[in-house]
């Protein structure tokens, strides 16, 4: 999850993430080495993969990539 944060704040879009992975061979949830830009495009604005998630009503810290990528991700989208 993070290199696709990564990727996406260095200014790579979507499709050359998508393709970056799978030349990496980096296995998607289903385990398999394809990637489609929808889901690079769903976990980008998903907050669960941003590491916000609501316990109880409350909001809780980033966990997965760090409260100063998350900013910078909502700035640019």
């Amino acid at each position: 999850m993070r290199r696709i944060f990564k990727d996406y704040l260095s200014g790579l879009g979507a499709s050359r993430i998508a393709k970056g992975l799978e030349a990496d061979e980096i296995k998607n949830i289903s385990r398999k080495v394809k990637w489609a830009e929808s889901s690079i495009r769903d976990i980008l604005k998903n907050e669960k993969y941003g590491g916000y998630a609501r316990l109880q009503k409350q909001l809780q810290q980033p966990y997965i990539v760090g409260s100063e990528i998350l900013a910078k991700l909502q700035c640019t989208m």
